[in-house]
């Protein structure tokens, strides 16, 4: 497979995904109980307002043309119109993303700043202390609900210390306790993925050849085995970013966080239709975009895998 052959393998699949995911979500969405126009109008509305609601925002019409109607939107990067505020979707949602970003970027930065080289030191350092912390941190990543553990953070530094805000924005205080809320369960399948990875480099050749050479534990380390551990490590954060979209959502409700996160779930309480399928689909592409750019630095990390000239 050529690399222009990848890269167009890699697109189709995008557009593929995006695409049953908008459709699954609009069939999804109207098969929950509730009718936006009456919740829109008010328990006190008459039929004829409630019917010029359901006009306004389309709900009147057959299952399979609303769903043809937004797919023709979508093309032309039209999400609609909030039945909540009333104001485009396009606007509201790309309002709240750099919130979500920020938050995502700040969880994954803490869990691979500490995730890649615990993983690294436990396997270099097995059954020692660092080795039973890593261990204890994927346990805790794996089995721990992300909303509890942000309440338990809020109620120890919150309200028992005193030394972080609960929840919200305005400071760089505000970002602390979401953002390690939301490394956890991120960073534990990088400790292990490192872990492992490191243990089985450490087994090879070239390595034993290094310190043969009289090379101390710290130069092979971080010249020989963190390059190739980075090849697995990059490919399980490629996948952790799914675990970020979800994680966001529930993280950004528990602390306030005026997020895409926080935006969806309050659309889904207000069964605001457009809210929640153009939130959900700016990022599944994005969700998308990015495992595209991870392919494409795995590619960079490791040369067995870079495509050209007729061979993979």
């Amino acid at each position: 497979m050529t690399f222009f052959k990848f890269l167009i393998y890699r697109i189709v699949g995008i557009f593929v995904t995006v695409v049953t995911i908008i459709a699954f979500l609009f069939l999804l969405l109207r098969s929950i109980p509730g009718d936006p126009a009456r919740l829109l109008a008010g328990f006190d509305a008459t039929p004829e307002v409630i019917e010029q609601i359901r006009m306004k925002y389309g709900l009147n019409k057959p299952l399979h043309e609303q769903l043809i109607t937004y797919f023709l939107n979508v093309i032309r990067l039209d999400l609609g119109i909030s039945i909540r505020t009333d104001t485009p979707v396009v606007s509201e949602v790309l309002s709240r993303l750099p919130n979500t970003l920020t938050l995502s970027f700040a969880s994954l930065a803490i869990a691979v700043t500490i995730g890649l080289p615990l993983g690294a030191i436990a396997a270099v350092k097995k059954d020692s202390f660092v080795d039973l912390i890593a261990t204890a941190l994927v346990t805790l990543g794996t089995a721990i609900p992300t909303f509890w553990l942000g309440l338990m953070l809020i109620l120890f530094f919150s309200v028992y210390l005193r030394v972080l805000p609960a929840g919200g924005t305005g400071t760089p205080t505000h970002i602390v306790l979401p953002a390690v809320t939301l490394s956890l369960p991120v960073m534990a399948p990088i400790i292990k993925t490192s872990r492992y990875a490191t243990l089985e480099i450490l087994s090879q050749d070239f390595v034993k050849l290094a310190k043969a050479k009289g090379l101390s534990n710290g130069v092979v380390l971080f010249k020989h085995v963190l390059r190739n551990t980075l090849i697995p490590v990059v490919t399980v954060v490629g996948l952790q970013l799914g675990n970020l979209m979800r994680g966001a959502v529930i993280t950004e409700t528990v602390f306030a966080w005026p997020g895409v996160g926080k935006l969806v779930v309050d659309a889904i309480f207000a069964r605001d239709y457009p809210m929640v399928q153009g939130a959900i689909f700016i990022l599944a592409l994005l969700y998308a975009s990015i495992n595209f750019l991870v392919d494409l630095t795995y590619v960079v990390i490791d040369p067995r895998t870079r495509v050209g000239g007729g061979q993979s």
